[in-house]
C-alpha cells in the first residue's frame, strides 16, 4: 500500500515535519496488527557510575537488571547497559526533569543528555505483532523468550531500535527520528504481506 495515504503525520512543535507518516495500511487492520505514532515525549539518556546515585532522582524508579524496564501510565525507564538508562516521559514533565537533573548533576558522577528531539516512539500491537516484527527483527519475540517488561537494543532491518514489550500483544519501538520513514515504509510493506 502506498505511504501517500497519511493518517497521522509527525509534526514537532507545529513547524518541523520529518516526513514521517503512519499510512492507512498500518492503522486500518487492528485484527492483524496496528502501528501508532506515540505522542511527543521528553527523553533522556542517562549514564550513572555510582550505585548510590539513584537516591538523588526522587521517586523515579530505575530497573537494575540490563534489559529491564519500569513502565508507568505516563513514562518508561529502560536499563540498556550496566550503567546506562533511557528515561521517556510525558513532555509536560520536562521542567520537573530539568530541575531534577540540575540538582543531581551538581552532586553526581553521571552523564545526562536530553535526546527528546532525536527519537520518536511507535506503539505496535495486535494478535500477529510477533510475526509482524520478526519480519525485520532477528530476535525471538515469543512471550517466553521476550516477556512483558523486557527491553533491548536491536535492529529493524538495517535501523537500530530499542524494543520493549509493554503487554502480551503490544510492543514499543523507539528509533531515531531520521530512521522513522525507513522503518515505517518497511512496516507498511510487511503488513501488506501479512494480510
Amino acid at each position: 500500500m502506498s505511504s501517500s495515504l497519511q493518517e497521522k503525520p509527525l509534526n514537532i512543535d507545529g513547524n518541523i515535519n520529518q516526513g514521517v507518516s503512519i499510512g492507512l495500511a498500518l492503522t486500518s487492520n487492528p485484527d492483524v496488527v496496528g502501528v501508532e505514532l506515540c505522542e511527543e515525549n521528553v527523553r533522556f539518556s542517562l549514564r550513572i557510575f555510582d550505585g548510590e546515585a539513584f537516591n538523588n532522582f526522587g521517586d523515579l524508579d530505575f530497573p537494575r537488571n540490563i534489559g529491564g524496564s519500569v513502565l508507568t501510565d505516563s513514562g518508561k525507564v529502560f536499563c540498556l547497559g550496566p550503567d546506562e538508562w533511557m528515561i521517556i516521559d510525558d513532555v509536560s514533565k520536562k521542567n520537573q526533569y530539568d530541575e531534577l537533573i540540575k540538582t543531581a548533576s551538581g552532586t553526581l558522577s553521571c552523564s545526562i543528555v536530553d535526546i527528546s528531539h532525536r527519537n520518536i516512539g511507535l506503539r505496535v500491537s495486535g494478535p500477529q505483532v510477533e510475526a509482524f516484527l520478526n519480519g525485520s527483527c532477528p530476535l525471538d519475540l515469543s512471550l517466553k523468550s521476550f516477556p512483558v517488561g523486557k527491553c533491548t537494543r536491536t535492529v529493524f532491518a538495517n535501523a537500530e531500535i530499542i524494543l520493549c514489550r509493554q503487554k502480551e500483544f503490544e510492543f514499543y519501538v523507539e528509533c531515531w527520528r531520521s530512521f522513522a520513514p525507513y522503518i515505517v515504509a518497511l512496516m507498511e510493506k510487511t503488513i501488506v504481506e501479512l494480510v
